[in-house]
């Protein structure tokens, strides 16, 4: 079985993104819709300068279908060949979207456990990036184990593809920590790890699947370059192209 590329790049930083790092008052955000900011458009930009000469030899571009994530696929030049896939949408948050963090006392007096959370934790982390919560059930947000839930079939898809040997997910913050998950294998005991990771805004990250496992690449520009700019590779998309035309 040939060798898959998968790399994941979440969304460019939103309005909302750079609110919440501006500001000590969190706007819980989940699926609620933002535009891309004024840095997000430039990073965009820079991300398009880096990638566009191997976006011809992907064989799949999936995306969320938030606006932050599908307009950054249009920036990239991907918005005719990308497919929009709700599997990727960032993580429900329920009650809490659109609230921020000290409105959340007044809001949920009737949930004394939550807003006891809150006094502690004012970022709702016990909430926001778990993989299973109490919380989470009390507000009707998605925990980490609803997420992968619905990320691992799409991985399942991928694996078992024989028309995919590359592809790039555009999606969250969230949502790339539990791709991150079920790509490592699902192990219970790197969960406190996998919600502490840094997912930075249009940085990629790369896997390859060598038939039985997913192996994490550091140096993901290393791995997009050798594998969408390879002869052998380019040859096998020149040949699809060719059965495509002849058929």
């Amino acid at each position: 079985m040939r060798e898959k590329l998968l790399i994941g790049v979440r969304h460019a930083q939103t309005n909302a993104n750079k609110r919440n790092l501006e500001s000590g008052n969190r706007l819980f955000g989940g699926q609620s819709e933002t535009g891309l900011s004024p840095d997000g458009l430039l990073q965009a930009s820079v991300l398009y300068a880096k990638f566009y000469q191997f976006m011809g030899s992907l064989d799949a571009v999936y995306s969320s279908p938030l606006g932050r994530a599908t307009q950054t696929a249009e920036m990239l030049g991907l918005q005719s060949s990308m497919v929009i896939d709700p599997r990727l949408t960032e993580r429900g948050l329920g009650k809490l979207t659109g609230v921020c963090s000290d409105q959340v006392p007044r809001r949920f007096s009737d949930l004394p456990e939550l807003v006891k959370a809150h006094s502690i934790d004012p970022e709702l982390l016990a909430i926001r990036a778990t993989f299973r919560s109490n919380l989470s059930r009390l507000v009707g947000a998605e925990s980490y184990h609803d997420v992968v839930g619905r990320v691992r079939p799409l991985v399942r898809r991928i694996e078992e593809s024989d028309d995919i040997r590359s592809c790039l997910l555009l999606t969250h913050k969230h949502l790339m920590r539990c791709l991150m998950y079920v790509l490592e294998g699902e192990d219970p005991s790197a969960q406190e790890e996998i919600c502490q990771r840094s997912v930075r805004n249009c940085s990629p990250i790369a896997y390859v699947y060598n038939g039985e496992r997913w192996d994490h690449v550091e140096d993901a520009w290393g791995v997009i370059k050798e594998r969408l700019d390879s002869t052998e590779f380019n040859s096998l998309q020149q040949s699809k192209v060719l059965e495509k035309v002849c058929s």
